[in-house]
Parts: structure tokens; C-alpha cells; sequence
């Protein structure tokens, strides 16, 4: 093995093999030490009940943007901006557009672009309106994205042996998994939230998806949740984790009900709601269960393609 010779201007320095190593190594550790810190960008958001982004801080907690809206979404404080905003939902300032998810919605005219995918529903009136916004009451309602996955936390039940409660989750358009307390794959959550309600307190948190997170949560689910390595701990807290990670729902892996039931509500554009032990479902809630727990018309059918680039905004086309 020979040394290495190292020329700088007038000058020559021969390396041996192990200093050259070392080198390589140190060069290595600096690489990965630049890339940590580029990296380490820590953001909070901080939203009001309809789940808009109100005040952005940095890591210390120095308040880096002010921001409040309309009803209808409009800018009424602050500058235009792309990350989360309007109800949670991420918009682009280049054109002013919220997209939703399933599609984009102009708040300059209060309507959607396109035409509502899960199409009208009979009992509905205002759904016939399909480029209609939140059937035209956005300080009551809003419109996560047409898709959702809930994550359901209970308290401690009378007569358990464990003191955690229980946690589940709910995938729009598929149902109900529940793990430890005898509920089938795939009941409908309406019908799980009333039965737990007579046995604790619970807390539904709603977790704005796409059409594709959601498949993949559901796959997940039939196919790979009951032989999937929990590790040491596999209680109803671990499976909840992780179809959630299945879905591209990042989580800090909270082995227990409350723990995880907190993380995912300081999740930006959620919206949480509680339901006492023997006390009804929020009337808001059981209007947005009524779309939730409409069957997927296509579950099976590859997931559906990202959506195209912003159009134009076109009001006269709008219905």
C-alpha cells in the first residue's frame, strides 16, 4: 500500500494510509453533521376550532407569521404564502388556490373548481350544488377533502383491567378497526362511536387524507395488520400507529390511547371533537359521518392519479 502525496502551491505532504482514512472519515462525520443541521428545521402551527392556521412560531417559540381569514377563506390578515392556511389545508400563493386534496377551491368566489367526486347524495340538497362550498356555511362546516381517516381515543372503561382506555381508527368509505375489544373489521364508525359512548368518554380526532392514503391504510389493514412485527409491545395503541404510518401519517409511535390520541391532534388541519360517556355525538360530527361512512364505490380500483397543476381560475364556468 502506498502513501498518498498531497501538493498545495509550493509545498508537498505525503499521507499515510491510516491518516488518510481518518481524513476520509472526519470528512464523512463533518457531511453528515452539515446535512443534520440543514435539515433541522422545526415549525409550530398554531389554529383555531375550524383548523386554519393562525400563528406560525420557529423552535424557540418566536412567532415567525401572523395569519386570520375570512369565512370563505379570503386573506384577511397577513401575506400570501404557500404551506398550511385556510382550514388547515395547503395553498398556493402563486395563484391564490387551496388545494383540498381530492380538488382545488378558489376563496376569492367561494367555490370548488371541479365537480365533488363522491357525487350528490339523495338526503342532501345542497349536494346537487357540485361546485358548492361546504353547503354555503363555512362558520359551521368545513370540507376536509371529501377523504378523512379518524383516530378514536376512549377513556378508561368500569370494570377494565387496564388503566390506557382504548384507541381506533376509522378509514373513510371502509370502516372501523378496532383492535382488543371484539369490534369486526369495517363496522361503521356512527355505529362504534354509539356503542363505546355507553362504556367511556372518547375523543374523534379527523385526519384530512387523500384517496391514495386512504387505500393504503385499508390495504394495510386486510392484508398485512395481523402479521405485522409490533415489536414487544402490540396493544391497540401499536396498530393504530401503524396503519397510520401505512398511510404516510407520520406519528412519534405513543404505545398508549392518550399519548397517541394528543400527538395526532396537534396535528396541523385536524379537528377534534369529545363525546361524554352516555352523552350524543356533536351534531356537527354526525352530519360529516353521514358522508364518512358512505361504502367507497370503487374500493378496489388502483389509487387514483395525483391531481393535475392549478388551473386557471375560470368563474364563468363554475354552475
Amino acid at each position: 500500500m502506498h502513501d498518498s502525496a498531497l501538493a498545495l502551491g509550493a509545498s508537498s505532504y505525503r499521507m499515510s494510509p491510516s491518516r488518510r482514512y481518518i481524513s476520509y472519515l472526519a470528512f464523512f462525520i463533518a457531511n453528515l453533521l452539515c446535512s443534520a443541521i440543514r435539515a433541522e428545521t422545526v415549525r409550530y402551527y398554531f389554529s383555531d376550532p375550524q383548523g386554519n392556521i393562525l400563528v406560525e412560531t420557529d423552535g424557540q417559540g418566536v412567532i415567525t407569521a401572523v395569519q386570520d381569514y375570512r369565512p370563505y377563506g379570503q386573506i384577511a390578515l397577513g401575506p400570501a404564502h404557500d404551506g398550511p392556511g385556510y382550514t388547515g389545508h395547503v395553498t398556493d400563493s402563486d395563484t391564490a388556490l387551496v388545494y383540498m386534496q381530492a380538488r382545488y377551491y378558489d376563496p376569492s368566489i367561494g367555490r370548488f373548481l371541479s365537480v365533488d367526486p363522491l357525487g350528490p347524495d339523495s338526503a342532501n340538497l345542497p349536494s346537487f350544488n357540485r361546485y358548492m362550498y361546504v353547503a354555503g356555511n363555512p362558520i359551521a362546516n368545513i370540507d376536509p377533502d371529501g377523504r378523512d381517516i379518524l383516530v378514536i381515543a376512549g377513556g378508561h372503561r368500569a370494570g377494565s383491567l387496564s388503566p390506557f382506555g382504548h384507541v381506533a381508527s376509522s378509514i373513510q368509505g371502509y370502516g372501523v378497526a378496532s383492535f382488543g375489544n371484539g369490534t369486526p373489521l369495517g363496522t361503521s364508525t356512527t355505529q362504534y362511536l354509539t356503542t363505546e359512548s355507553t362504556l367511556r368518554s372518547q375523543v374523534v380526532t379527523i385526519l384530512p387524507t387523500s384517496t391514495t392514503q386512504d387505500q393504503q391504510a385499508s390495504s394495510f389493514v386486510s392484508t398485512k395488520l395481523i402479521t405485522s412485527d409490533a415489536g414487544l409491545i402490540d396493544n391497540c395503541a401499536v396498530k393504530t400507529n401503524l396503519i397510520l404510518n401505512a398511510a404516510g401519517v407520520s406519528t412519534q409511535d405513543i404505545p398508549f390511547p392518550g399519548g397517541l390520541s394528543r400527538d395526532v391532534s396537534s396535528t396541523p388541519g385536524v379537528k377534534t371533537y369529545l363525546i361524554p360517556k352516555n352523552g350524543p355525538i356533536p351534531q356537527e360530527l354526525q352530519n360529516f359521518l353521514k358522508t364518512f361512512d358512505k361504502p367507497s364505490s370503487e374500493p378496489n380500483k388502483d389509487p387514483a392519479p395525483q391531481p393535475p397543476p392549478p388551473p386557471d381560475k375560470s368563474p364563468d364556468q363554475l354552475i
